[in-house]
This record gives structure tokens, sequence and C-alpha cells, in this order.
């Protein structure tokens, strides 16, 4: 039986004169086998033969050598040519040996002296299919993990890409912030307080009592244009982050959600959680205030907690009320109307930025959302409390 009509290169290593013509009988019983086979007495002329006039299909091997004895023998020529097909030579008694040889590599395992011509000749060829099978499997692993690799590769290439962007695109937004603060208050401001001046000025020099009241109207007017710029400015950009940091900035937003909204914030504050990076301190800051208009659209009380905590790793913030709550796997959804808009777009910058939200809420029994984003390599370790 030739495969691909070339000879069955076939070494046989056997020590014993007669079984090798006891093989090569068997062989040869089959008419339409075409081998060829070469002969050697011990594992190290199977292994000289194996480096030096190989490839062969085919290793018909006798564990008892002369230099080599039992499971030994296997590993032996295993090792010096792995990808060749073993059938294991056994005497009547070591059938166990056998099972242990294919469980250790062996194709298959040959009673000497009990088989047949055509069950020799079926375990070859076999034997030669399996492994065949077994090396096409082989490579075609390795080639998956080459694959694995290369799209994990490409799959941290574009989430480090992803996280680059949402720091650019943090770093955008904190200069156009800082733009527009500046503009309000080296132009706008300027010329709120130039009307005002003008008008000051006027109702000074004139008699006339309408156009003095026109002013006065005027100059509330100009006024109150006056607080909204500087409210406008502080949303736009605190002063107090850039001089003190962040766990002061967040204790004068608790002042402030309760000057503007009547929410009496609570803070338990780390005074070292202070990011070194400017964008991610101004992230933290509008996402708490965020957390917190939350608090005073949706959840129907006048009291809330917020928290700043740091380790080694991350920076965690948190805001925690007692109030309605809602159900998280249905306000969450991206289906959703606009109700959690504002939860939804931070938790996809925090993913962007390497982090994530955590939501416990439930309806009638409160909301506790918490904020983790990584340190920057930057940041050190600090003490845990102040």
């Amino acid at each position: 039986m030739p495969m691909h009509g070339k000879p069955i290169r076939i070494l046989l290593v056997e020590d014993n004169p007669g079984d090798v013509g006891l093989l090569r009988y068997k062989l040869r019983e089959n008419p339409e086998a075409v081998f060829e086979l070469e002969h050697v007495t011990s594992a190290t002329a199977a292994i000289e033969a194996l480096h030096g006039r190989g490839p062969f299909d085919m290793i018909l091997l006798d564990l008892d050598l002369p230099d080599s004895r039992g499971l030994e023998t296997l590993s032996r020529v295993h090792e010096a040519d792995g990808p060749t097909p073993i059938i294991v030579l056994t005497g009547a008694r070591d059938e166990s040996v056998g099972v242990e040889a294919v469980r250790l590599g062996a194709q298959d395992y040959l009673t000497k002296g009990e088989t047949t011509s055509r069950a020799l000749w079926r375990s070859i060829h076999y034997s030669i299919e399996r492994k065949g099978v077994t090396e096409q499997l082989r490579v075609l692993n390795e080639t998956l993990e080459q694959r694995v690799a290369q799209r994990t590769a490409e799959a941290l290439q574009r989430a480090e890409a992803l996280q680059r962007l949402a720091a650019e695109l943090t770093q955008a937004e904190q200069r156009e912030r800082h733009r527009l603060a500046r503009l309000l208050h080296d132009h706008l401001q300027q010329l709120l307080v130039a009307i005002r001046m003008r008008c000051g000025h006027v109702m000074n020099r004139t008699e006339d009592q309408r156009v003095r009241a026109a002013l006065q109207d005027v100059d509330a007017l100009v006024g109150e244009s006056l607080d909204a710029t500087r409210d406008l400015m502080v949303d736009l950009s605190p002063p107090i982050l850039e001089r003190e940091g962040l766990p002061a900035a967040l204790e004068w937003l608790a002042g402030w959600m309760h000057d503007k909204h009547a929410l009496d914030v609570e803070c338990f504050l780390n005074c070292h959680a202070d990011p070194d990076s400017r964008e991610l301190r101004a992230f933290l800051l509008q996402s708490a205030r965020e957390l917190l208009f939350n608090v005073v659209k949706h959840a129907g009380v006048s009291h809330a907690c917020l928290e700043l905590h740091c380790d080694e790793d991350t920076f965690r913030v948190v805001v925690a009320d007692a109030g309605a709550g809602f159900d998280p796997a249905k306000g969450m959804g991206r289906e959703d109307g606009a109700e959690h808009f504002g939860l939804r777009t931070m938790r996809d910058r925090l993913e962007l930025m390497g982090g994530r939200m955590e939501i416990e809420s439930a309806p009638g029994a409160g909301t506790r959302t918490t904020l983790i984003v990584p340190a920057r390599p930057a940041a050190s370790a600090r003490p845990a409390a102040c």
C-alpha cells in the first residue's frame, strides 16, 4: 500500500534477529505495500540514522535495547525526532508499558509475535495519518496563537490610542474652558464694569428723575450680568482647583451646592488624594458636580455624601444619597432617553481613560455612584487619610 506513490521509509529499531526477520516477513506479506526498511540495533544508532539519513515515515521501536531500556528508549528517540510517528514493539507481558508509551507520545503499540501482517500495515498507515493530523493541528494551533497574540496586541494598541484620545479630548476641553473663563474676565466683565461706571457718571450729573430711574434699572441689569459672568467663570474653571487642588475644590463644591441648590453635602475627603494631572483633577471635579446635580434633580432629598479616596493605583470619587434611586440595569441602557445621558457620557469617558463607573441603586433605596480612574504613572503613594 504505497502512500502518494512513494515507498514508505521505515526505521526498525530491534536487537533481536528473530523478531527482525519476522517483521520483515510480515511487511512483505502485503504485495501492494511499497517500503524501504532500514534496521538498527540500538537507540544510539537509531538517533544517528534519524539525524543522518532521515526523514523516515515510520519508526518501529523495541523498548528494550542494549543501550536503553523501557520508556526511556521512547523518550530518547522521540526527543531526537519528534515529527516521525513511532509504533512501540512490546512483549506479550508488556501491554501496560505499551499503553503508557502511547500516553507519552507513541502513536500505537504492537505485541511482537501476535501481530498479523494486516494489523501491522493498518497500524502503520493509521499512525502516519494520525501523526499528520496531529502535526496539522499543532501548526494550526500555533497559527491561531499567533493570530490571537496579534489581535491582542492590536486591541491593546487601540485601547492605548483611545486612552490617548480621551486624554487629548480632556486637555482640549480644559484649554477651552480656561480660554472662555479668561475671555469672560478680561473682556466681557471689563465691558460690563465700564457700562456700570458710565451709568453711574451720567446718573450723578443728571437731575431728570426719569433718566435716573432708567439708569438705575440699567445698573441693576449690569450688576446681574456681572454676577452671572462670575458664576459662569467659576463653572468653567473654578480658580480654587488650580490654587489648592482637588480636595479643596470638592469642599468648595459642597458649599456651592448648598448655596445654589440647598443641598447639604457631607464630605469625607482624603486631603492627599490630589492627581498630578490638571485634566484629571478637572474631570473628577466636573463629574462630582454632575453627580450632585443628579441628586438635586432626581433623588428628592436635601442631603448627600461626597467622598474622595486614593491608593497607589487609583483615585475614587463617591457620591451617595438616600433618595428615590433607580434600576441601573434599565436606567443606563444606551437606548434610554436623556434622563441618564450625563451618566452614560461620564461612563464612556471613564472607560476611555481606563477607568470605570460603579452604581449601586434600586428604586426607593438611594444611589451610590463610584468613579474609579487610574492614577497617572507619576502619582506617588501617599498616606490614606489626613
